[in-house]
This record gives structure tokens, C-alpha cells and sequence, in this order.
């Protein structure tokens, strides 16, 4: 998908009624404008079938549609910023869902704001709110024009058009915050890249950008210093920061780490919860210090991982779980009011990094743990193997056999067929059927691998 010039932010309450006729009419005239362009809908926590419409609408157009659910209803103020925060274009329009601002007036606005405005307002003409809602309109406007001496007509009309800059802003501000740096690797072309790119991103939103090699770097030293930071937030980054670095922030530095501390400190927490078989995990931010993962523990979030969950189904829900966290305790922390609580590390434990070569079966062990392997390193991480003749197969996608619905304990353990279906056979007589084996990155059919083990 091109990046978009335009974005459209459609907030979404209970709106499964006048959806279809949204649709027909806000395409059509964006497809007329010829620019590429982007519709975001923000699913305000509708109670009725939005959420179901919307869904049925990326389907239909999945390279022009974006849907956020949001877990409740916030209201149309906070949708509006979740939009925001997801738009890429460097336009961005604001519309209403019940069709009270014509879609077809977008071309209007985009328009103006290529002549070089940051905001454009709009009015309608015909407004069908009921009698109470404009009486109570017009008395808010007269009593704002008292106070402020500015005369504003129809102020609450959501057909609004924005500047990608004035956008920015609004982000920044969400909690009076702004990004003065941000530090990341460089992208390697050669790496399985599955998530955004740090970089990119901060492009997109012209934030200054340092990309060091080494966290002890003195260009990065300097850079911090220079910034002169309140905060230090680190996410993911892959290097040690050192004290000196650390002291810069005069309100503390802060790292989010991907499991519930003391539990999985150190590397990839989220794939050694799922091989410990573990049933939740979670976000922990907490303080920096020099030792990895030890400081003092400010929030945590908890998410379930569920008997069939893989590794990235659960980072998802951890990534989730560090926004909320971080965004819930952003107010404690600008205000210095944000608690510290203990880290003891003696209840926890600490995991070092995983190798491709750490997804090695070894199919003697028990059917649970054979697939909690699995489901921790399914693509796209390197995949749980096995070999035959020299040949590696990953195992990218599985279920575990209830115990009363197949055991086998008379065949070996290993892979076989049985009724051209494939099983892992595992050590306890229980089984995995294997839904997708694959072979240097193909998926191999039952008689492929019949063919592979005869040769």
C-alpha cells in the first residue's frame, strides 16, 4: 500500500444501521479525488453489529481500510485521538458515521488544505440533531462567545481537515509529552523482520533519530546530554545502557520489559513463558539500573496466555498490555507521584537469549512439553524442528491431542502417518498432529515426507 496523502478518521458508536450507506457514499468520493488515501474507523465500544460491519468492510477493501476496536466506550474525543495516533497521511479529515457531514465535501477540505492551511473547519447548513441537542448547542456557543469575545458557529460539526504537523502536535500532547530523541538500530535487510521499524516510524513523525552500534557509544552519550531529558523510556532496545547515560534523566529512566517481574528477566521473555508453560505473562515497567531487568517496579499488566497461544499471538497481547501500562502510569510519573515497587529478584528468575538451534525436538519428552516448544518458537521465530537424513524440518503449525482422543503407544516416537494425516508421537503415547510442516520454508505434504523417509 502507497502511503497515504489522505487519512479519514471516522469514530464509530453504534452506528450498524447507516454503515452500508457510509461505505457506498465515503469510497465513491474518495476514489474521485485519485490520491491515495487511507480510512480509519474507531470502533467506540458499539454494542450492536459495528464491529462485525467494519470487519467486513477491511475484507472487502483491506489495502484503503484500517479498523480500531477500542475495549469500551471512551467517546468521541478519545476515538478521535486513537485515529490520530494511527493516520499516516499528511491530511487528515475528521467525519461523523451518520452521514450528517457529506462525505462527498472531503475533496473540499483536502482543497483548502492544499492551499497551505494547517486546519479547516466546516458548518452545516442543515443541521438534523433533535430540538434539545440544538438548544443546548446554540446556549454553549453564546456562553463561549461571552467569555472568549470569539464568535464560533457550529463548533461541534466533526467534518474537520488537519495538517499532518498540527496532527504530530496533538500526539505529542497527549499527556503534555514530547519526544526530543529516539534511539534504535539500524534495520538489517537480512533479518526476519516482522515488526514496524523503530526508524520508519520516527519518520514518519520527523522525530530526530540516533542509530548507534553500541549502547556505550559516546555519540549517543552526547546526544542525551544534548537532549537534555526528563525521562529515559527504553522499549526493546537490543543494547546495555550505562549508569552515566542513565543519570541524564533528572525524573529517572525506565525500561518496559515483557514479563511480569522478578518472573523472566533477561532475553525474550515471551518465548520462555510459553516453553515454561506458563499460563500469563505480561508488561512490567520498572526503573534502570545497571543490572538487566532489577530496578524498582512502577506498573504491571497482566495477559493470559492460552493452551494454544503462540509466541507471537502473545507478544501482541504484551504489546498491548505496555501501552496500557505506560500510558496509565505516564501521569504518576510527570507528576512524581509514580510508586516503586520492590523487584525481588531471589523470586524470580533470569532467561538467556534463544538460538534456532534451542527449537531442536527431542521427541522422548512429553507430548505438553514437545508442544509448548512449538507454540513458543512457531514462525515467525525460527521454528521448532526435527531432522531426517540430514534434512531439517520445522514444525509451523500444531495441536495438541487430548488424551482421550488419540494415544499411540505402540509407534515409535518421531513423526509418522496415520491416515494420511501427520502426528509427532511423543515420549508419554500422546500426540501432535502437525497441520503445517515445512521444509526450507515450503510446506511438505504426507507424501512428500513418506518419500523423504524412504530415500
Amino acid at each position: 500500500m502507497k502511503t497515504p496523502e489522505l487519512s479519514v478518521v471516522i469514530p464509530v458508536y453504534n452506528e450498524a444501521a447507516g454503515l452500508s450507506a457510509l461505505f457506498d457514499r465515503l469510497y465513491k468520493a474518495l476514489d474521485a479525488l485519485a490520491l491515495p488515501y487511507e480510512v480509519i474507523f474507531v470502533n467506540d465500544g458499539s454494542q450492536d453489529q459495528s464491529a462485525a460491519l467494519l470487519a467486513d468492510q477491511f475484507r472487502a477493501q483491506p489495502n484503503s481500510t484500517r479498523v480500531i476496536l477500542l475495549n469500551g466506550n471512551y467517546g468521541q474525543h478519545m476515538a478521535i485521538l486513537a485515529g490520530f495516533e494511527a493516520a499516516r497521511g499528511e491530511i487528515i479529515v475528521t467525519l461523523d458515521a451518520d452521514l450528517q457531514n457529506p462525505p462527498e465535501e472531503i475533496g473540499k477540505l483536502v482543497q483548502k488544505m492544499r492551499e497551505g492551511h494547517d486546519y479547516v473547519g466546516t458548518i452545516r447548513h442543515q443541521r438534523q440533531d433533535s430540538l434539545w441537542r440544538r438548544k443546548a448547542s446554540r446556549a454553549m456557543n453564546q456562553l463561549r462567545e461571552r467569555i472568549t469575545h470569539i464568535r464560533m458557529t457550529d463548533q461541534g460539526c466533526m467534518m474537520r481537515a488537519y495538517s499532518r504537523h498540527i496532527v504530530d502536535t496533538i500526539n505529542r500532547c497527549a499527556h503534555g509529552v514530547e519526544v526530543a530523541l529516539v534511539v534504535t538500530h539500524q534495520d538489517n535487510p537480512a533479518e526476519n523482520i516482522w515488526f514496524d521499524s523503530v526508524a520508519a516510524v520516527a519518520a514518519e513523525h520527523r522525530l530526530p533519530t540516533l542509530m548507534p552500534t553500541d549502547g556505550h557509544a559516546s555519540e549517543l552519550l552526547a546526544a542525551v546530554r544534548a537532549a537534555n531529558p526528563d525521562f529515559i523510556f527504553s522499549f526493546y532496545y537490543r543494547h546495555m545502557l550505562n549508569p552515566e547515560l542513565l543519570a541524564l534523566a533528572r525524573q529517572g529512566a525506565f525500561n518496559m520489559h515483557g514479563s511480569l517481574l522478578p518472573k523472566y528477566r533477561g532475553r525474550v521473555p515471551v518465548n520462555w513463558a510459553i516453553v515454561q508453560g506458563e499460563t500469563q505473562t505480561g508488561a512490567t515497567l520498572h526503573e534502570m539500573t545497571a543490572k538487566p531487568d532489577a530496578g524498582a517496579i512502577v506498573a504491571q499488566t497482566a495477559v493470559p496466555i492460552l493452551p494454544d497461544d503462540t509466541a507471537a499471538q502473545v507478544f501482541n497481547k504484551v504489546t498491548v498490555a505496555a501501552e496500557q501500562t505506560l500510558w496509565n502510569s505516564l501521569p504518576a510519573l510527570l507528576s512524581g507521584t509514580a510508586p516503586r515497587l520492590p523487584n525481588i529478584l531471589a523470586k524470580g528468575s533470569y532467561c538467556g537469549a534463544r538460538k534456532p538451534e534451542d527449537g531442536r525436538i527431542d521427541w522422548h519428552q512429553p507430548a505438553q512439553t514437545i508442544y509448548n516448544l512449538i507454540r513458543a518458537v512457531a514462525p515467525p521465530y525460527p521454528g521448532a524442528f526435527t531432522e531426517i537424513h540430514g534434512k531439517r524440518l520445522v514444525i509451523a503449525r500444531a495441536r495438541l491431542v487430548a488424551v482421550d482422543q488419540l494415544t499411540c503407544p505402540d509407534l515409535p516416537s518421531g513423526l509418522q502417518i496415520v491416515d494420511n494425516t501427520l502426528f509427532g508421537i511423543c515420549g508419554d503415547g500422546r500426540a501432535i498432529v502437525i497441520h503445517d510442516l515445512q521444509h526450507q520454508g515450503r510446506s511438505i505434504s504426507s507424501a512428500e515426507l513418506t518419500e523423504m523417509t524412504n530415500t
